[in-house]
């Protein structure tokens, strides 16, 4: 569905924001696929396009990236963002399904997918996928996560945490009532190996990657986690955590009450994702 003006401006400043402040785990992630000049690569599910110019720098000169994504908005984010790369040819722009990939076969070094794998239907499809648009011996690549690794970690009382984690495997179990608007698949994490596994890939290896925000945040940040915590307990966990710990999580990133979390000089955030790499038979 096609989104407003509003939601096409406020998506534009949050890439462009990640694009100069790029989170450790894309950096570290993309940084352990060692790509090389010349390369190809795919971004499926690129988004805005924030991680794209990771990508472009990690194959120039000579490389290009293509950047796919089932939402003509983010694509024409991207595009405003990146608009010098797409009139010189290092970077495409495609719409298109993670799991029904608009490409040849082998046309690609490399395959990347970050945080999207958990959102779709069938994930072995998307990695099958990412394998068969991948040359022979190429690289695939995927940084997901999973409730038990990348809960985030921060200084707020223990005793809510634990009925905050209490509420998430309800809600889990019982895949959030089929209340959600998307798909969400909160253990996707640990079923990655044996998904590269079962689409034929080699040299399966598993990598932790964190990201750490640190107080004092700056304002764009701050807000991003304001909305992300507000969207998370009045989203997913709403009909799973009870009235007054939903009240108390609101409470801790409200700018207005004297216990405000993120504006505590020793706030800090973590969540541990993980980076699955593997490559196509030769």
């Amino acid at each position: 569905m096609p989104h407003d003006a509003e939601y096409r401006s406020r998506i534009l400043a949050e890439a462009t924001y990640d694009v100069a402040h790029p989170r450790a785990t894309v950096a570290a992630a993309i940084a352990a696929l060692n790509l090389r000049s010349g390369q190809r690569v795919l971004d499926a599910g690129c988004g805005p396009g924030a991680q794209l110019g990771l990508l472009l720098s990690g194959v120039a000169p000579s490389g290009h990236v293509t950047g796919l994504d089932i939402d003509a908005d983010n694509l024409e984010v991207a595009a405003a963002l990146w608009s010098e790369q797409a009139a010189d040819g290092s970077l495409r722009l495609q719409l298109g399904d993670v799991t029904r990939l608009p490409f040849n076969d082998g046309g690609f070094d490399v395959t990347w997918t970050s945080l999207v794998l958990h959102h779709v239907d069938d994930p072995l499809a998307a990695v099958r996928e990412l394998a068969r648009v991948a040359t022979s011996g190429g690289l695939i690549s995927v940084v997901d996560g999973d409730d038990g690794a990348s809960f985030p970690f921060l200084p707020w009382p223990p005793e809510l945490e634990e009925r905050v984690r209490a509420a998430v495997r309800r809600g889990a179990a019982e895949n959030y009532g089929g209340t959600l608007d998307y798909t969400y698949l909160p253990y996707l994490g640990r079923e990655l190996p044996r998904l590269f596994r079962e689409a034929g890939l080699t040299d399966v290896v598993v990598q932790p990657v964190a990201d750490v925000d640190r107080a004092p945040l700056d304002p764009q940040r701050e807000t991003e986690l304001q909305r992300w915590f507000a969207g998370w307990v009045d989203g997913r966990l709403r009909d799973y955590l009870a009235p007054r710990d939903r009240a108390a999580v609101l409470s801790l990133v409200d700018p207005e009450n004297p216990g405000y979390l993120l504006g505590s000089p020793d706030f800090f955030l973590c969540r541990t994702w993980l980076l699955v790499t593997g490559r196509v038979p030769q």
